[in-house]
């Protein structure tokens, strides 16, 4: 099989996946397959260790001629001990459906890929960072994106079962 004959195939099988969960998945340092899944509405990664970015930008510029535009129907967000994670995207993105980001143990993020016109219904969405003081490590695209996400953060309560 050629290699169009498997970038095509590639399409077809990810088109109508909506949800994906990697637990433990170890050895992989990016997700950039992700780009072939547009319906993805749920994207869960968690224990991962190795990961270092979501969509790594040279694979994905290879993959797609430089027409990238992933996430555009994801609602959540969820990344949990992801101790080597750096980068989600290395731009800002649109997310017309997002209503969730979570990261919980990913100390090397320092910046999620949003703008000030990232996610269109603010009212309807947050963020939630462990440790909190990583919130106030983030770095922005500017001071209105800032602004616009700042209120968004929620408060992270641990329940422990004993």
């Amino acid at each position: 099989m050629d290699s169009s004959s498997l970038h095509n195939l590639t399409c077809l099988c990810l088109t109508n996946l909506s949800i994906v969960c990697i637990v433990n998945c170890h050895n992989i340092k990016d997700l950039t397959w992700l780009l072939f899944a547009p319906n993805l509405v749920y994207l869960d990664i968690t224990f991962s260790e190795e990961v270092e970015e979501i969509i790594n930008k040279e694979k994905a510029i290879n993959l797609t001629a430089g027409v990238t535009h992933p996430f555009q129907n994801l609602e959540v967000l969820s990344l949990t001990s992801l101790p080597n994670l750096e980068n989600i995207y290395w731009s800002p993105l649109p997310f017309p459906s997002l209503r969730r980001i979570s990261a919980f143990g990913c100390s090397k993020l320092r910046k999620l890929p949003l703008n000030a016109m990232s996610v269109p219904r603010i009212d309807e969405f947050s963020i939630a960072m462990l440790p909190q003081k990583q919130e106030t490590e983030l770095e922005w695209e500017d001071e209105d994106t800032k602004n616009r996400f700042l209120p968004s953060f929620s408060e992270v309560i641990i329940f422990l079962i004993l």
